[in-house]
């Protein structure tokens, strides 16, 4: 779907790295893992798509005849001719990051990103994928009305207008703006990003939304009483308290927004998922009245969000996104999804993420834990046909792994960034699973230190004994 080759990316120096259906980026502390899962998000970021799109555009002869749809009502349209437009804006977007979006998409100033070198290589047969497709799209512009329709195996575009309005006054790039958001849409997955800040922002989101608001009343107030000088430094004041990621803030809207949710469920969220993200959280959600709280499986209690525990503040996002967000056009980034869960919750956790790429989620996470990526493993293996299938049976029933969570290796990429070499290298992935040498070196030194000083203390312990 998607190639990312950079240099001087954060810390990182150098690294390429490819999307699979499960992408998995491993590493120590502060090497970059974020800014590669970021960067990732902020690359199929599809609005900032559509508008170089239409800016590349603007100045060309191909917008829809608007005249047809003026007097007759109706049109076609052939995609095919802007498709070549599509692809290669797509493939300049490696520019645009490099100049802006990143500093943009992290919200920051200076010189981060000032030596970034990024090439992104989309890689899809754009023409195979619109052709197929079949598209039908409802599109209001001020009292008139058009539909849009693409049927499957063709680039034609028909545009019909069925509003009540006789007259038309609507731009043909209005008209190119609702092709280009289909096709983009076609295209490029709807990405969510849950960062590890999860945890703090499910806290303290009411406290922010007071902040705002007592800011808005001092603005208020600042502009009847003061002078324009005394304004502008403290709207920029303001600016700097609250000068977060994109995907903080989006994070910050998606709490807020599930206070009020009405959405419908999503088809992901079947018996099998509810009964994961049950098992991890112990209980389930309840968002209505203002408020989102929480009621543990064994009891009555209903327990606010801000006093819930801090893995179910982790949690609450992750349920959010597969609940009300997720299909099968969607990507998320989890950053640490391992994040305040317990050895079991993270094995279960881990059979969510299989269970969503299954489902067609395309997922990208990043972790440190050697547990959840062994229970990966485990779930890899598993779909080697090498097993017998009466022994894979007994293996599945003896502990519990739901069907539906096994997944093909062919599925899984993984990545390490070196914090030697600040380089992000390809982990080999394999009918075994991830190589985890990474991890596995920590654990044996770790092994051989703990039985070197429990043989120092214990010898020393039976001296003392005999002495005695």
């Amino acid at each position: 779907m998607i190639n990312i080759k950079f240099e001087n990316l954060g810390p990182i120096s150098s690294g390429e790295i490819e999307l699979a259906p499960l992408t998995v980026i491993c590493g120590r502390n502060n090497v970059g893992k974020t800014y590669v899962s970021h960067t990732i998000a902020c690359c199929l970021e599809k609005s900032s798509i559509i508008v170089e799109l239409l800016n590349s555009l603007r100045n060309s002869e191909l917008g829809p005849d608007n005249d047809i749809v003026k007097h007759f009502g109706n049109t076609k349209y052939d995609c095919e001719k802007i498709i070549p437009d599509v692809k290669k804006i797509a493939q300049q977007r490696s520019r645009t990051l490099a100049t802006k979006g990143l500093n943009d998409y992290f919200n920051i100033g200076g010189s981060l990103f000032k030596n970034l070198n990024i090439e992104i290589t989309y890689k899809f047969e754009l023409k195979n994928e619109i052709f197929s497709r079949e598209i039908s799209e409802i599109f209001e512009s001020g009292s008139s009305v058009y539909k849009f329709q693409k049927p499957k195996n063709s680039f034609i575009f028909n545009i019909t207008h069925i509003g009540v309005s006789q007259e038309n006054d609507t731009s043909t790039y209005l008209f190119l703006f609702v092709i280009l958001i289909n096709i983009v849409n076609e295209l490029f997955p709807t990405t969510t990003v849950i960062t590890s800040e999860r945890t703090g922002i499910a806290l303290f989101y009411k406290a922010l939304d007071t902040a705002m608001s007592d800011l808005g009343h001092e603005v208020s107030t600042k502009i009847r009483t003061t002078n324009r000088e005394s304004i502008k430094h403290l709207t920029s004041s303001i600016s700097d308290s609250f000068n977060f990621s994109t995907a903080i803030k989006d994070n910050i809207n998606q709490i807020r927004q599930g206070e009020n949710k009405k959405n419908a469920l999503s088809d992901l969220f079947d018996d099998e998922m509810k009964q994961l993200l049950e098992t991890i959280s112990g209980g389930h959600f309840i968002e209505s009245s203002n408020e989102i709280s929480f009621k543990p499986k064994n009891g009555n209690t209903i327990i606010p969000m801000s006093a819930t525990s801090s893995s179910v503040k982790s949690i609450y996002l992750i349920e959010n996104f597969i609940k009300y967000i997720s299909d099968d056009r969607s990507l998320v980034v989890i950053d640490e999804p391992e994040l305040n869960l317990h050895l079991d919750n993270q094995i279960q956790m881990a059979r969510v993420i299989t269970k969503l790429v299954n489902s067609g989620v395309k997922v990208v996470i990043t972790t440190h834990s050697d547990h959840l990526l062994r229970e990966l493993n485990t779930l890899m293996m598993l779909s080697s046909n090498a097993i017998p299938s009466d022994e894979k049976l007994d293996i599945i029933e003896e502990f519990k792994i739901p069907a539906g969570c096994i997944i093909n290796p062919e599925h899984v990429k993984a990545f390490v960034i070196s914090a030697q070499e600040r380089k992000l290298f390809p982990a080999e992935v394999n009918e075994y699973g991830i190589n985890l040498d990474l991890f596995n070196r920590e654990i044996l030194k770790n092994n051989r230190r703990l039985r070197e000083i429990t043989g120092i203390l214990s010898n020393y312990l039976s001296e003392k004994s005999d002495q005695e």
